[in-house]
């Protein structure tokens, strides 16, 4: 699983990659729930 972070001038999201079976498969056995999709964003402070 991978933590990404994209930034423009728009913003900036933190997201991470699609859960495989097998890490599906560990965080079951483990009864832990899946991450969220996307972990952290910022929106551009507006000027003036």
């Amino acid at each position: 699983m991978h933590l990404v972070t994209l930034g423009t001038t728009e913003g900036r999201v933190a997201r991470r990659s699609v859960t495989t079976n097998g890490q599906r498969k560990i965080l079951a056995a483990l009864k832990v729930r899946e991450p969220a999709q996307i972990l952290d964003y910022e929106l551009p402070i507006p000027a003036g």
